[in-house]
């Protein structure tokens, strides 16, 4: 693993107790209708063997049309350091979760579709399902983990498009309601 990378997430990691502690206990955990929220996290993504591995940063703009749906913008950008080379990838996509409240965790399924696109990948439109779970160690901060797969859907002549293997995208990070 490059060094920077180790050096991006324990930085990431390092910042997030600063963001924990920084809210009053005045009001019940989790958003409601009408909040809005931010992430921010270091990635990694698998292909299906798990052999090709990226790192890199995400972000998610949220907002709650109900207290437990929220529909979201993601940017995720990962930088590969290879032997003679680098390459850059990125993704941006939107995003429905339901969410459901059981005190301080709030797991979540959902659904997302969008684009990838960069060095080393063929831009193409993504989709697939999410799940994660969120936990609030402040009444609107939360630590939280994500998993969702994105097929890819390639085109084998203009009038046709097949789903085609996707890969794995694993998310740890720091979030906030608003």
């Amino acid at each position: 693993m490059p060094v920077y990378s180790l050096i991006l997430v324990g930085a990431l990691l390092g910042m997030a107790p600063m963001a924990v502690w920084a809210q009053q206990d005045d009001n019940p955990y989790g958003p409601e209708e009408g909040d809005q929220e931010l992430t921010i996290s270091g990635t990694g993504t698998s292909d299906t063997e798990f052999d090709n591995n990226r790192m890199g940063l995400s972000a998610t703009y949220g907002m709650y049309f109900q207290d437990r749906l929220k529909f979201s913008l993601k940017q995720q950008l990962n930088v590969t350091d290879l032997t003679d080379d680098s390459a850059w990838t990125g993704s941006t996509r939107v995003a429905a979760d339901y969410h459901f409240d059981v005190g301080r965790w709030w797991p979540y399924v959902g659904l997302h579709g969008g684009f990838i696109y960069g060095d080393g990948v063929k831009d193409t439109m993504i989709a697939g399902p999410d799940a994660g779970v969120k936990y609030y160690v402040k009444n609107k901060t939360f630590v939280y983990w994500e998993t969702e797969y994105q097929f890819l859907f390639t085109s084998t002549n203009e009038a046709e498009d097949v789903i085609d293997d996707g890969s794995w995208v694993h998310t740890v990070g720091v979030g906030f309601n608003f």
